[in-house]
């Protein structure tokens, strides 16, 4: 069964009005229950996710590294477990990328798991100007990035322009 809140997001995705919507949602709301019944009222979802109690494989969990030199050790790994033939839910897909610590993504939108290549304007001190770099970046979070549009943007913005958040 789902949790209140997950009833309450399932009742939203009962509101749209076309099938196979994808639905981005962060870590509050994810897990593998709720993609199965997502998936039964016709809409797709993707997103960051908690790893305990969320139905993510223990084989896709990376633990956040205390010391350094470990979390640079761990940085770029990734793995990625799909899981097939659910009846209520087929190919879900579970991923994690160690960046600065370990993020977790559960999926029925993404097809594939692929780095992506990016590029950014970045100010060249030297040259003193802008200049465009090429990056690297993991498909599903690229996805994430754009399918939550300005939505996670301004929650981290709101920690840091709240005159609560700097007055602890």
């Amino acid at each position: 069964g789902l949790s209140a809140t997950g009833e309450r997001v399932l009742f939203l995705m009962r509101q749209l009005t076309h099938e196979w919507t994808h639905v981005y949602m962060d870590n509050l709301f994810n897990s593998v229950a709720l993609a199965r019944s997502a998936y039964q009222e016709k809409a797709l979802v993707h997103g960051v996710t908690r790893t305990n109690g969320r139905g993510i494989p223990v084989d896709v969990v990376q633990k956040e590294e205390k010391s350094k030199a470990k979390q640079e050790q761990a940085r770029g790994t990734v793995k990625v477990a799909v899981m097939k033939n659910d009846p209520l839910c087929p190919d879900v897909v579970a991923c994690s990328i160690y960046d600065t610590k370990p993020v977790h993504l559960l999926s029925t939108v993404a097809e594939t798991v692929e780095w992506i290549s990016k590029k950014r304007d970045v100010w060249d001190g030297t040259a003193g100007e802008m200049r465009p770099i090429l990056f690297l970046r993991l498909n599903m979070i690229d996805c994430y990035n754009f399918g939550m549009g300005d939505v996670d943007i301004a929650d981290q913005l709101r920690l840091v322009y709240c005159p609560e958040h700097w007055m602890r």
